[in-house]
């Protein structure tokens, strides 16, 4: 059983007895990864965080305090002296949550109110372009950041699809249009990401979308070379592999298929898989998506599901 307390206390005791403190990548630039940052440079980004949304009184804990999104915003209420409130991570929330400032997913805000708190941090993944804060007072921010940024570096706010950047942040593009951040909090020199972006002015930027082969879904990277990999173990069908827009977790995993099964063969082969790789939908197309040089796609875009006239064959919501 996940022990949720017990990595609320683990980070607190890293804060108060060590010089430095571990964080997990999720594979947003790379392979996932243990990256260790000085207490310094986390109180600097806590601080800049703050300085940007707004401090306040008390925070509310409900992301894992494993990840980056969660033990950040807890160094932020030691760094800040903000109250914290901790309640166990999930995707529904208790509707009587207390606290000022909250961290929440894009699929927590999505299936929560969550009109009660002054400042919202959305983080984690894709977000609808026309969010709205939930009370006239609420001040909501969709943040953009990784673990080896320490979280945020830029956020965007309601209205807006550019995001601005923080105090001690620079970035540019390369030739295939990905960002490259420059970071005097962390010392990041010329990361490059895998985020296709369109380069506004020296502060703002535009997400176009990811470069590599990676689906995020609610948060978790599911990287489609090693799912593929995974698939094949399993199965000798072949199948085509996308993410595509959903309102609720950002992006899905769905698969395109020659084939006509039934559902319960797909639950049973789904089974194989971690829940969070597992497809929602599959489509049933008549003839496999190709390049224009005639040679068959294995790793789609979304367009390609309608430019094949795709039907749904398995909906994992029905």
């Amino acid at each position: 059983m996940y022990d949720w307390i017990a990595d609320i206390r683990a980070a607190i005791e890293s804060w108060y007895f060590s010089d430095a403190i571990d964080f997990q990548t999720s594979g947003s630039s790379g392979a996932p990864k243990v990256l260790r940052f000085t207490k310094a440079q986390i109180e600097a980004s806590a601080r800049r965080t703050l300085a940007y949304v707004g401090e306040v009184e008390s925070a509310t804990l409900v992301l894992p305090a494993s990840f980056t999104g969660g033990k950040m915003l807890i160094y932020r209420a030691i760094i800040a002296q903000m109250k914290l409130y901790c309640y166990k991570p999930a995707l529904e929330l208790p509707p009587d949550m207390q606290g000022d400032m909250i961290s929440v997913s894009p699929a927590q805000w999505q299936k929560n109110t969550l009109d009660s708190f002054l400042v919202v941090l959305i983080g984690g993944g894709v977000l609808e372009a026309d969010f709205q804060a939930r009370s006239p007072r609420q001040r909501v921010f969709h943040t953009y950041g990784m673990t080896e940024t320490l979280s945020n570096i830029a956020m965007r706010v309601p209205g807006s699809e550019d995001y601005e950047v923080l105090e001690g942040v620079r970035f540019d593009r390369n030739d295939e249009q990905c960002l490259v951040i420059w970071d005097s909090v962390t010392g990041v020199e010329g990361l490059v990401t895998q985020d296709r972006v369109e380069k506004i002015d020296d502060t703002h930027f535009r997400f176009l979308g990811r470069a590599d082969r990676v689906v995020n879904s609610g948060g978790k990277k599911i990287h489609l070379n090693d799912w593929m990999q995974k698939w094949q173990s399993i199965s000798d069908m072949e199948v085509q592999v996308v993410g595509e827009k959903d309102q609720l977790w950002g992006e899905v995993l769905v698969l395109l298929c020659l084939q006509d099964i039934e559902k319960a063969e797909w639950i049973k082969l789904f089974s194989q898989l971690e829940r969070h790789c597992r497809p929602r939908r599959v489509y049933r197309v008549e003839q496999w998506a190709t390049t224009s040089s005639g040679k068959q796609k294995t790793f789609l875009q979304p367009k390609d599901i309608s430019e094949l006239a795709a039907r749904i064959v398995y909906d994992a919501s029905l």
